[in-house]
Parts: C-alpha cells; sequence; structure tokens
C-alpha cells in the first residue's frame, strides 16, 4: 500500500485501518510512502507491518526512475502481488511502475472529485486509469463523474465507502468534560472537527450560528482544527457579536472525544467526497447536518440519520440548526446516525470490502 505521508490524514487514516484490520491469514500488508513517519507510522510499526521509505521528492529528477526499480525489487523478493496507490502522487508513481512488474496487480484511488487537480495531472490520471486494474472510489458520485467526464473504462471502478473505528468513534460515555468551562451546561454545542482550509466553508457556520440566535437560546459553537482560516474565521465570529460564544481548538489526536462533546456536528464544504468528519461524528451520537456534496446523501438518510441543505446556502443551513433545537428531534437524529454508522460504515466492513477486491484481482487460488 503506498501514500505520500503517515502522519495525520485520511489516507493516511485509511491506509493504517486496513493494514492493521486485513485478515493476516489471507494477506500481509506492506505500507511504502514518501515520508514514512508521523502518528500512523508509530501506529504501523507498533503493529510489526513493515515500512519503506521511497527514495524520492519529485517526478522531476532521475531518483524517481531508482525508487520504481526499488520498488519492483522489493515486491519480486516479498512476494508482493498487489500494488495498491492510495492518494494521487502515488498513483501518477505506482501505475507506471507496475506496469514493469511481473505478475503484479495495480489497484488505484480516487478519493476526490478529479476536477480538484491540475490540468497536467489529471491528464495524467487518465493514462494511469488505463495501467490500473481497478480504480477504487468512495462513493458513488465520484464513480458517475470519472464515466461521465473523465472517460474512465468501463466496469473499471470499484466502490468502497469509507470505514470508521467503532471501537474509538462510539457515543458510550459522550461528556462535556473536554469542553471549555463556560461551554459545558449550554443548551446545544454546536461544532466542526476538520483542517481549517476555504473549501470547508465555516465561515457558513458562524454566520449560520449567529443569524440562529445562538445568544438568546443559550448555544456554543466549537471548531476543532488548525489552518489558514483560523484568523477570518475569529474575525468573522467578533463582526457578528458572538465571538464569546464560540471556542477555537487547534488540531488535536482526540477526535472522537471532541466528537462527543457536541451535540451537533456541521459540515459545509462545498467539496468533499465522502467525508470522514460526519461519519465519525455519527458514530459518536452527534446529529450531523451536512452540505449536499460527494457522497454525504449516501452517507446520510436525509431528515433521518442526519439533515442536508446545499452548500453555500446559510439561510437553509440556519433553519436545519433550528429545527435540531428541539431536543427530542435532535436525539432521535443522533441515535439513527450512530445506527447508521454501525450498519452501513463499519471499519470491519471496510476491510472485508477491500479483502474482496483483492481476492476479486488476483482470480482463483493458486494450484
Amino acid at each position: 500500500m503506498l501514500v505520500r505521508e503517515l502522519n495525520l490524514g485520511g489516507c493516511e487514516r485509511d491506509v493504517t485501518r486496513l493494514a492493521l484490520g486485513i485478515d493476516r491469514t489471507r494477506y500481509e500488508p506492506h505500507v511504502a510512502a514518501i515520508h514514512p513517519h508521523g502518528l500512523r507510522a508509530d501506529e504501523l510499526r507498533a503493529a510489526g507491518v513493515p515500512i519503506v521509505e521511497l527514495g524520492f521528492r519529485s517526478f522531476l529528477k532521475p531518483e524517481v526512475v531508482s525508487a520504481g526499480r526499488q520498488t519492483l525489487r522489493y515486491c519480486a523478493e516479498r512476494g508482493v502481488r498487489i500494488l495498491h496507490a492510495w492518494d494521487i502522487p502515488m498513483t501518477l508513481f505506482a501505475a507506471p511502475v507496475g506496469a514493469f512488474g511481473r505478475g503484479l496487480k495495480v489497484l488505484t484511488s480516487q478519493l476526490s472529485y478529479r476536477r480538484m487537480y491540475r490540468g497536467w495531472e489529471q491528464r495524467l490520471l487518465w493514462g494511469t486509469d488505463r495501467l490500473s486494474d481497478r480504480v477504487a472510489v468512495n462513493c458513488q458520485t465520484i464513480i458517475d463523474e470519472l464515466y461521465r467526464r473523465h472517460g474512465l473504462p468501463a466496469g473499471r471502478a470499484a466502490l468502497i465507502y469509507n470505514g470508521v473505528d467503532l471501537a474509538q468513534f462510539h457515543p458510550r460515555g459522550r461528556s462535556r468534560e473536554i469542553l471549555p468551562p463556560g461551554f459545558r451546561d449550554a443548551e446545544m454545542v454546536v461544532g466542526a472537527v476538520c483542517a481549517l482550509r476555504s473549501e470547508k466553508r465555516l465561515g457558513d457556520l458562524v454566520e449560520a450560528f449567529a443569524a440562529a440566535g445562538a445568544a438568546e437560546r443559550d448555544w456554543r459553537l466549537v471548531i476543532v482544527g488548525s489552518g489558514v482560516e483560523l484568523e477570518p474565521l475569529q474575525q468573522a465570529a467578533r463582526r457578528l457579536g458572538v465571538a464569546e460564544l464560540c471556542h477555537f481548538e487547534p488540531q488535536t489526536a482526540q477526535v472522537a472525544d471532541w466528537d462527543r462533546a457536541l451535540d451537533v456536528f456541521v459540515m459545509c464544504s462545498d467539496q468533499e467526497s465522502f467525508p470522514n468528519g460526519p461519519l465519525e461524528a455519527m458514530a459518536c451520537g452527534c446529529a450531523v447536518i451536512g452540505s449536499d456534496v460527494g457522497g454525504v446523501a449516501e452517507m446520510i438518510e436525509d431528515g433521518v440519520s442526519g439533515l442536508i441543505f446545499p452548500a453555500r446556502d446559510v439561510p437553509a443551513l440556519t433553519e436545519k440548526l433550528l429545527r435540531l433545537a428541539d431536543r427530542p428531534t435532535r436525539a432521535a437524529v443522533a441515535e439513527a446516525g450512530a445506527r447508521r454508522a454501525v450498519e452501513e460504515f463499519s471499519a470491519e466492513r471496510f476491510c472485508r470490502s477491500y479483502e474482496d477486491l483483492y481476492d476479486e484481482l488476483l482470480g482463483p487460488p493458486r494450484k
């Protein structure tokens, strides 16, 4: 399994989840990365998963050729039969390298909209689609776009939804103790846990929170994450008169604890595929509101296990917040969301789905 780095991030988390959860009587995981250090690397090494450092930093330097030869040699010496690239840089590396491997199957991944990438990357991905035996995708919406707009060969896509670690993300022991003291007795705590980037549209959340009359309703807003949007969000909170009702917590590994402290989790991005944030919050017993982008409508049953609003529509988001101000409604949505996370999107199902795909790639067992 190839991934650019092994610290925090969605792909890194999924690689680690699969490497640790795969049936070791059937498959032996190896992980390769350009930057093989960080939180996920520590978890993998502790579990005895071999980690290989890919010896290149740029596709424009000759060292990438040496890294390709090293990868093929490693696979041949250890009997590796599948190269599984998890992100775009590794797809651009693994697909052509795998074409030179004897008996190697190549599985690449498309876990976000391709239009988010530069033109030259999209053109190269057109080629890697044809070098790949299958392309793993985490929602049907992205699959439809790949076939319609990017000419993915028919039958090449494999749908595998993200999975959530239910041992870590669960509603048991929900508590507000992690919150600042002035937030623990609030009528409703609204929040988000994500990187603070422009496409997350967290300014819309601050505006909707203020428009819903948060001060009069004794609500609080908690945003957990780090990034370039922190200062603009703080300025927006001051401008809208809700700064004292807002808490900004830097990026942390204690995601589940923060999720369990929230009553309502909001994802208001205008670009996502199948985001982990709202799924983890559902599993932790939050009532989730999500923008209608990517595969969010595949994750959430609108009006049952969560609420969906049009991206960038602040009045619609405000209305959803007000709807969840009713405690029985909020509790029913949270309960249905937690149940759906368990039944449809468990990490165990995620791992079994990839095992089935690997089986399909390799065909009948060798005699």
